[in-house]
């Protein structure tokens, strides 16, 4: 995630477009709900500033769908800082 924070406080938003789908497809393979949410907001963010922003909403209400159904117990605590 802090490279993803830092391409994307930067301006370097087709790295840190990368870097999130990277973060999707790993937290995809790896099951994780907390790690997809934490996947859905970097996308979400990220395309939001490059315009894309109906694939931006559909990210960040995945990730929300994702918070609000309880699965990622840690993540709520986790994610409350963010």
């Amino acid at each position: 995630m802090a490279q993803w924070r830092h391409s994307n406080a930067a301006g370097r938003l087709s790295e840190a477009l990368q870097i999130a789908e990277r973060l999707n497809s790993l937290a995809r393979d790896q099951a994780d709900p907390t790690l997809t949410i934490e996947a859905c907001r970097a996308l979400a963010v990220t395309l939001y500033f490059l315009g894309d922003f109906e694939t931006a909403r559909q990210f960040a209400i995945r990730g929300i769908e994702i918070w609000r159904s309880g699965k990622p117990r840690r993540a709520r605590r986790h994610l409350s800082v963010l």
